[in-house]
This record gives C-alpha cells, structure tokens and sequence, in this order.
C-alpha cells in the first residue's frame, strides 16, 4: 500500500456471522473511505469464525479480510490493531 499521511486511518470491524447485517454497514465505510478528504486508507473486517457469508460479503467489496478462529468481539478486534501495527511498522 502507498503511505499517504493524509490517508492514516484503518478502520476495524470485528464480525462473527453478520451476514445478514453487515452490507449496509460496510457500504457506509466503503462511501466514507471514497470521499474526498477523508483520512481512511483501509477497511478491515476480522471474521471470528463466521459460519455465513460473513467473508464474502467484504471481499465483494474490496475489503481486506482477516480470519480468526472464533475466539471473541476482543481478541478480534485485537488481531486487527495487531495487523495494522504490523502494517505501519513495516511502511
């Protein structure tokens, strides 16, 4: 990924079976993500373990899935600010 310092936000959003849910809640990111000006660079879905097309439904839209093993809303969320950390200090 290009360093943009104007685009340093990575947004994380911990799921687990959100299939049914989770299309309004990505579109909105993805809208914010490609508006002029704004700061996010990335969006994240970390996948709990889902058992429905949690996954998928990021990927259509071009978001980065990681996949964890079912292990919380807390230690999902920390496996995607460990990612990002990962991330960052690599740039």
């Amino acid at each position: 990924m290009d360093a943009d310092p104007a685009r340093d936000v990575t947004v994380v959003v911990p799921a687990r079976d959100a299939g049914r849910t989770l299309a309004s809640c990505l579109d909105s990111l993805v809208a914010v993500r490609d508006a002029p000006g704004s700061r996010v660079a990335r969006i994240l879905l970390v996948d709990d373990g889902s058992n429905d097309d949690t996954a998928t439904i990021a990927r259509d839209r071009g978001i980065d899935v990681l996949e964890t093993g079912g292990r919380g809303a807390g230690a999902a969320r920390n496996a995607g600010i460990a990612e990002r950390s990962e991330e960052h200090t690599s740039e």
